[in-house]
């Protein structure tokens, strides 16, 4: 998995208030990353229930979207090359919002 681009940004508010709405991405959810189109459910993608894992279908495409709460991250993944991470962690001014972009096709 090759990193290709990393957004920063820093928004006043406590990073599980950010992350609150951040991660709320289900279909008609509050985040700005909700899902939209129909929506294929996969489960949990941990035992220990931290995380959940659903696949938005738009256009023949599906997209695999998982969000790690414990982790204050949600990823969106394509079906070859594109991974996408919105990740919060604490920052002195208050959260800290990265988003990553990988590579993540073979060879």
């Amino acid at each position: 998995m090759t990193e290709l681009l990393a957004l920063h940004a820093v928004v006043s508010a406590p990073p599980d208030r950010v992350a609150a709405l951040l991660l709320d991405v289900r279909p008609g959810g509050g985040s700005p990353l909700a899902a939209t189109g129909p929506v294929e459910e996969s489960g949990p993608v941990e035992e220990t229930g931290t995380a959940d894992e659903f696949v938005v279908v738009r256009g023949g495409s599906r997209l695999t979207v998982t969000v790690d709460r414990a982790a204050r991250s949600v990823s969106t993944q394509g079906e070859w090359w594109f991974r996408g991470v919105t990740s919060v962690e604490p920052d002195p001014a208050g959260s800290r919002v990265t988003y990553r972009v990988f590579n993540v096709a073979q060879g």
